[in-house]
């Protein structure tokens, strides 16, 4: 019988008509908000207020905090009147995948800088004289083909050792000091095969 068909009899028949209730209304056992749950605490003005302008936590750090979505929180603050930040402004600090210098997630005060552009200026004084030296033949394999330097002495190690000895020196003074520590015997002429083999059985 149809919801029509039963409505129909409940009023020909004399019967009470059943109280309706509105559609999605919560009992006011739901409503009720327990002290010092998540949700009371998505409401306490003192607390977001801290959490999100002065600390400025982002809203999914602040619903980890609270055991909250991220969502509750944004609707908490909404309602409490507490005006939130623009998409670009949550991500004006935010380092970016191809963000450079200091903004990077992987900065470490400069030191990779330093490292790039000595690279760049061995050809000349070191690269170039092993190469020479080695007839320009991979000293396992004697290929001419496809040649590098590799450093005996790891190139990473001879930059850390010049910033530890000399911390005070500046970016350039750095890198004419780890061009400056490049001795010779430091590198070998290796072919790209030879090289790869080398670093996977030794890892040097």
């Amino acid at each position: 019988m149809s919801k029509t068909g039963v409505e129909h009899i409940l009023r020909t028949s004399g019967h009470p008509r059943l109280p309706r209730t509105r559609k999605g209304a919560a009992s006011s056992s739901r409503q009720r908000i327990v002290p010092d749950s998540p949700s009371a605490r998505v409401r306490d003005s003192v607390l977001m207020h801290n959490l999100y302008v002065v600390q400025r936590w982002s809203l999914t750090k602040i619903g980890r905090h609270l055991g909250v979505k991220g969502n509750t929180v944004l609707t908490g603050l909404r309602q409490l009147g507490i005006p939130t930040r623009s998409i670009s402004d949550a991500l004006r600090n935010v380092p970016r995948p191809g963000s450079q210098g200091s903004r990077h997630r992987d900065w470490r005060g400069g030191v990779a800088g330093v490292r790039h552009r000595a690279r760049k200026r061995l050809n000349q004084a070191f690269v170039r004289p092993v190469l020479e030296r080695d007839q320009f033949r991979c000293q396992m394999c004697r290929s001419r083909r496809e040649l590098v330097v590799h450093h005996m002495r790891a190139f990473n190690e001879i930059v850390c050792s010049i910033r530890t000895r000399y911390p005070d020196l500046d970016d350039e003074s750095c890198i004419a000091a780890v061009i400056a520590a490049h001795r010779l015997q430091d590198g070998i002429t290796l072919c790209r095969s030879c090289h790869k083999s080398l670093h996977a059985r030794y890892g040097v």
